[in-house]
Parts: C-alpha cells; sequence; structure tokens
C-alpha cells in the first residue's frame, strides 16, 4: 500500500526489518494462512492461476519428475498440481497452519507427503529421498539466509537435477509495495523488508 503523510510526501506501508529467524517467519505465515488457502483456492489470485503454475509446470516439462522437493509448499494448492506430473512429491514447509491445509488440500494425493521444516532443516532428513529435482515458488525471496539455502540444495539434489525457482522481479517489488523512493532503499543491496499481508 502506497500512502502519503500530511505534507505530501510519500511513506510505504513497507518497512526494512532485519533478518528473521524461520521460526519467526513460519509464525507470520501461521497468521495469514487461512485467507491465502481461501485466495487461492478460489481462484482470485490470478498472478498465481494463469502465471506462476502454467510457468513452473512447463519449466519442469524436461525434468526427472520421480521425486519432486516443493521448497515452501505453503498451503498445498500447487503441490496439488505438481502431484498430477510428478511420481511423488515431498513438500516442505515451516508454517504449521500452512502444512495442515496443505495436507487437507492433498488428501486424495497419495503420492504426496510433507515435512514440517524449512529446507535448511530438512537437508539431512531428505538426503536419502532421491530428490530428481526442485520447486521453489515465491519462497526463495524469504529466505533469511540464501546460502544456508543453496547449501541444502546441494545436499539434497544430486548433479544434473532441475530446480526452478519463482521469484518477484526486484524491479518491480520496490515499486509495487511503494518503496522504492525510501531513504533506506537500495536497489544493489540485498535487504529484508516486511509489509502488510
Amino acid at each position: 500500500m502506497h500512502v502519503r503523510n500530511a505534507v505530501g510526501e510519500s511513506m510505504s506501508s513497507a518497512k526494512q526489518c532485519s533478518p528473521k529467524p524461520h521460526s519467526e517467519l513460519a509464525a507470520e505465515w501461521d497468521r495469514v494462512a487461512v485467507e491465502r488457502n481461501r485466495q487461492l483456492g478460489s481462484g482470485q489470485d490470478l498472478s498465481f492461476e494463469h502465471v506462476l503454475v502454467p510457468a513452473a509446470l512447463e519449466l519442469l516439462q524436461s525434468a526427472n519428475r520421480s521425486v519432486v522437493l516443493e521448497i515452501g509448499s505453503g498451503t498445498g494448492h500447487f503441490t496439488r498440481r505438481l502431484a498430477n506430473v510428478a511420481q511423488r512429491v515431498i513438500g516442505v514447509e515451516p508454517s504449521p497452519v500452512s502444512l495442515n491445509l496443505a495436507k487437507l488440500n492433498c488428501r486424495d494425493r497419495a503420492n504426496v507427503c510433507f515435512v514440517e521444516a524449512s529446507i535448511e532443516e530438512a537437508a539431512d532428513r531428505l538426503r536419502n529421498e532421491r530428490v530428481t529435482a526442485a520447486v521453489a515458488n515465491m519462497s526463495l525471496m524469504t529466505a533469511p539466509n540464501l546460502s544456508a539455502v543453496a547449501a541444502a540444495l546441494a545436499a539434497v539434489l544430486p548433479a544434473g537435477a532441475k530446480l526452478v525457482a519463482t521469484l518477484c522481479h526486484p524491479c518491480y517489488w520496490p515499486r509495487y509495495w511503494g518503496y522504492e523512493s525510501e531513504p533506506w532503499f537500495e536497489y544493489h543491496r540485498e535487504l529484508f523488508v516486511e509489509a502488510p499481508f
């Protein structure tokens, strides 16, 4: 949301913040999981339905889809679609509320299982799963430590495995949330931002 203060200066509802631990991020997702589930289930999120899902599935077509790891499975709406094209899907999700909704949304998919953890926390448990591909839909941009995510993926994925990752282009996100003119924002510097859901 973009607002103006009393003297007409631009103010954004987004603000810079420090990196948060996974437990705090999971708690934030817990608070919005029911609404996010409603949005995705109703088809209200047009970009998810008409851009993200088709693009991610198309990018996976050339991958070995024997065991596909979904990093940040959220409420399971993409997981259901993934289960139609993969022999087995392992969803990794740190938000317990999102995970419970995902299990409910995927209850009729026998080839889906879930792990309640971040990918960094789950990497040791997943080493013997013979994962052949991975998908991270809109989840890498919320990772507090990308180096740790990369190390976890390197431990889980065999050489040559395909990773499909989607994220908001950093050129457009600051404009969308209205913080591109904030004094703390620098396009070329990694920073953490929070905004209302």
